[in-house]
């Protein structure tokens, strides 16, 4: 084998390691975009401080690694529910009362909401070097000390291992988000929110609550990168915080997919940057990359812009179930049963991703006796000429009325 093609493979290996290492933080950075349609400046930096926090109390009492790894979690969440206080905590994009606002009053609170995000990061990175001044600080280590060797391609399984439970971790979430009832919540909290609230679901405990799981993620990616690197420094939020940007949003995001898709292909395009350009060159492809994203994507008040905000499953299609006709195998939807509707509403929850959908049977209005169920264009108790009423395009409408392609 040529020596080209060695160093080739090698970075590839590497590469695609690395990467489901990156898709992994950019885990828990899409989620919490996702939910809040705001991005979270502080997300690297409430793991940074869970770390110092937790090793500031491992220091003092000696804390078993177990210990350890649950006392960074608890703390990193109080941090998550302090930046959420602060700089999230009722600024959605929609209101239950007032509708959507305007898109200039969107981006400022946007604006407002990364900006103060961006205090809370500078903040906690400050105390957490209050607490350990010390540049470099010893994390304990797991790492593996051999490699695998085929041939003269080395693997280090214990990064490899990182890597494929990384991957799984996003494969799980999205499974989770697709086919749960929480997932339902999650989905209609994100892609509908006045909908949802009319409809009396609680989003700001929906997105309060994925704000958490996000910080909480974070927390056990950063644990489980240090566990093999076996020191941090201050700059660690920081990398957190740039490599889940650039894996969360350089294939769009549309996606947990797209998240798993560019956290490999971020991961492949520094290993050969290293490779062909130098080690130097690797933390530069990476900040090119992620200038270059800013300004194509430019999420702050952009309109349907297409990130991690939207579709984490196949929606933006609704479904307006209800005709003159009986559909084929519904005989007598026309004055359906209760029974009958609420298992049909049950399957369609369970086996569709629809974001919403709507029954509409068909009604009568005699102008003597009012409403009739179904379809009558003749009262049968005065034969007065009745109006049908069905919906169409989204409302309810005389069916005389409608134009002749949709009569």
């Amino acid at each position: 084998m040529s020596t080209w093609l060695i160093n080739a493979t090698q970075a590839t290996i590497d590469g695609l390691i690395d990467g489901g290492i990156y898709a992994w933080i950019g885990l828990g950075l899409s989620l919490s975009f996702v939910t809040l349609r705001r991005l979270n400046l502080a997300y690297g930096a409430t793991a940074l401080f869970g770390i110092y926090g937790g090793l500031w109390l491992h220091q003092k009492w000696d804390l078993p690694l177990p210990v350890l790894v649950v006392v960074i979690v608890v703390i990193t969440l109080v941090a998550t529910a302090y930046v959420e206080l602060l700089c999230f905590r009722g600024r959605t994009t929609v209101s239950a009362q007032s509708g959507p606002r305007p898109a200039g009053e969107i981006q400022n609170a946007e604006i407002v909401a990364m900006a103060a995000s961006f205090a809370i990061w500078m903040q906690l990175e400050q105390v957490a070097v209050n607490l350990l001044p010390r540049h470099l600080q010893a994390f304990p280590s797991i790492a593996a000390t051999s490699e695998w060797a085929i041939g003269e391609i080395y693997i280090r399984y214990d990064r490899g291992l990182l890597a494929v439970v990384g991957l799984l971790c996003c494969w799980l979430t999205a499974k989770w988000l697709a086919h749960s009832r929480t997932g339902l919540r999650f989905r209609a909290a994100t892609d509908h929110s006045l909908a949802a609230r009319l409809s009396g679901l609680r989003v700001d405990r929906v997105q309060r609550h994925a704000f958490y799981l996000a910080g909480g993620l974070s927390a056990v990616a950063a644990c489980s990168v240090l566990l093999l690197d076996g020191q941090v420094t201050p700059m660690f939020g920081m990398w957190m915080l740039f490599k889940g940007l650039v894996a969360a949003w350089l294939l769009g995001g549309h996606s947990l997919g797209s998240v798993m898709g560019g956290g490999l292909l971020l991961g492949l395009i520094e290993s050969y940057a290293q490779w062909l350009l130098g080690a130097q060159a690797r933390e530069f492809v990476l900040y090119a990359l992620l200038f270059v994203l800013l300004v194509r994507q430019a999420p702050v008040g952009r309109k349907g812009w297409p990130g991690p905000a939207r579709a984490w499953g196949e929606t933006g299609r609704t479904a307006a179930i209800g005709s003159q006709d009986p559909p084929p195998g519904l005989p007598g939807f026309l004055r359906p049963d209760p029974e009958a509707v609420k298992a049909f509403v049950r399957r369609v929850c369970r086996n569709y991703r629809l974001p919403y959908f709507t029954i509409s049977p068909v009604f009568s209005i005699c102008p003597q006796h009012g409403y009739l169920r179904g379809q009558h264009p003749v009262c049968p108790e005065c034969s007065a000429t009745t109006e049908v009423y069905a919906r169409v395009v989204g409302y309810l409408r005389p069916v005389h009325q409608w134009n002749e392609g949709k009569q």
